[in-house]
């Protein structure tokens, strides 16, 4: 099985799951923590502390802006390549 062929398998199966599932997996589960560490990590080595609640906001932003383009961006290349 080559490249596309998985890329379209797996895709259909997340699908098939449904675009909240997408959104709370991607977005709010694996896009606001990674956000938020790295967030952290950069206000602590450069002695820039910015308040926890306003980086957990951003974080929420971000996830939410991440799930949503990448759910675009995926459902415009799986039509691509359905076509």
């Amino acid at each position: 099985m080559n490249r596309r062929t998985k890329s379209l398998l797996w895709w259909e199966d997340i699908r098939k799951k449904g675009m909240l599932r997408y959104f709370l997996v991607n977005g709010m589960l694996m896009a606001c923590p990674l956000y938020f560490v790295f967030t952290v990590l950069l206000n602590v080595l450069f002695s820039d502390p910015e308040p926890v609640l306003h980086t957990i906001i951003d974080a929420l932003v971000f996830g939410v802006i991440f799930s949503i383009a990448s759910w675009i961006m995926m459902e415009s290349r799986y039509k691509r390549m359905t076509k």
